[in-house]
């Protein structure tokens, strides 16, 4: 599906994954409670949790270990962005 060297950040995903409203619905059909402005918020500013990492697979087409990358990624950014801004 995808090479090692493809990268892919979090608001790349979720418009791989059909955007907000899409994933909203699919989640709604799994019987996930999940809003379009959580999904939304997602590569803007507080990554993705776990347990949606599947469901972002299942839209996206990327294999779940590429979300996590992405989202481990976004996540050690904000991190360093927060403490930068704390100095």
């Amino acid at each position: 599906m995808t090479s090692p060297e493809l990268k892919f950040d979090l608001e790349k995903i979720v418009r791989l994954a059909g955007g907000p409203a899409r994933i909203a619905k699919h989640a709604k059909n799994k019987g996930i409670v999940l809003g379009n402005w959580a999904a939304y918020s997602w590569g803007k500013s507080v990554g993705i949790k776990p347990k949606y990492h599947e469901l972002l697979s299942e839209l996206s087409g990327l294999p779940v270990d590429a979300i996590k990358t992405a989202d481990k990624e976004f996540r050690e950014k904000r991190k360093l962005g927060q403490e930068a801004a704390a100095t």
